[in-house]
């Protein structure tokens, strides 16, 4: 775990016996949950003040490569904890008892990339590589008689904090979708660039800003792209940062901040100001911070992506 203000780790949490491939922080920032894979498949919860470990939810797979927790969702009043696995299911956990809540969750008939619940809490959302995003009553288990189908896998999954609005990522494009109506919200978006030879890099996470004016993307070339939801157009420039695929992302509760993580073994934070909506205060601030023009070192720091130029005119 990181300090955002002072770039360093404060906490290191040490359990798993294999890959982690989902951590989530319950609403109250209490509590951090933690998934694996890869013969682990157990979901471990810790005390995010004390950094200690909390009793646990252990799910152990006979074989490696089913049941791997590879997706985490608390829901909005943090008393249910979703998991999706690589087998096909998706699980539902009571946090205060740890115990599974009903019976496994079928109905992909592939592995579970992605899980998130509906602002008001009764309804769980998964999506599968199966090529579906499917609804389920987080009281009963009971799926909803329509599920959303694609033509190929999706990779992510994401409500706008509203509930209003659903963003589907598979292939190459990001599909809004109103809800409840679960009707496609203009075009797809495309959200990656040409991948190798002639097949394009995936996208591999999506996440709504805490007002959910803004949608962020991140992909296997290692780009992040910022929209904005209601006019569904790219904000400022493609972001590339990350040497490898963008494999996760998450605002900061007050907006101004996001962080992503990628396959190139690093995190990286980014100022709110960066996509597009104000970018020449951003400047003004970084100006007024350096009190001089920027260096090329300081532009690919602060301004990652874009083309250098003189940005300081009136410092020396």
């Amino acid at each position: 775990m990181w300090d955002v203000a002072s770039d360093r780790s404060v906490a290191s949490f040490e359990g798993h016996t294999g890959s982690v491939d989902a951590v989530a922080f319950s609403p109250d920032g209490r509590m951090v949950a933690s998934g694996a894979g890869f013969g682990d498949s157990s979901i471990r919860m810790w005390d995010a003040e004390t950094k200690k470990p909390l009793p646990g939810f252990t799910r152990q797979a006979e074989d490696e490569d089913v049941g791997a927790a590879n997706a985490l969702a608390f829901s909005p009043d943090g008393k249910l904890l979703a998991s999706g696995s690589d087998d096909g299911t998706a699980l539902l956990w009571d946090v205060r008892r740890r115990t599974l809540r009903g019976a496994p969750i079928l109905g992909h008939e592939d592995r579970v990339s992605d899980v998130d619940f509906a602002p008001d809490g009764r309804t769980l959302i998964t999506a599968g590589y199966d090529g579906t995003v499917r609804f389920w009553n987080t009281r009963t288990g009971r799926a909803s008689p329509a599920p959303i189908a694609a033509s190929g896998p999706i990779t992510a999954v994401a409500v706008s904090p509203d509930g209003r609005t659903l963003a589907t990522a598979g292939d190459e494009f990001v599909q809004l979708w109103t809800l409840p109506a679960r009707r496609p919200l203009g075009v797809a978006l495309k959200a990656t660039s040409a991948g190798i030879g002639a097949l394009a890099a995936r996208v591999w996470d999506v996440a709504f800003s805490p007002d959910g004016a803004t949608l962020a993307t991140g992909a296997e070339d290692g780009s992040a792209r910022f929209w904005d939801v209601a006019l569904r157009r790219q904000l400022g420039e493609t972001v590339r940062a990350h040497r490898a695929g963008v494999t996760s992302l998450a605002f900061s509760a007050d907006g101004k901040r996001l962080a992503s993580a990628s396959d190139d073994e690093t995190v990286l934070i980014w100022d709110g100001a960066l996509w597009g909506r104000d970018l020449d205060e951003f400047k003004q601030r970084i100006c007024a911070g350096v009190r001089h023009d920027l260096t090329r070192d300081e532009w690919a720091e602060y301004l990652p992506g874009r083309a250098y130029h003189r940005s300081c005119p009136s410092s020396p």
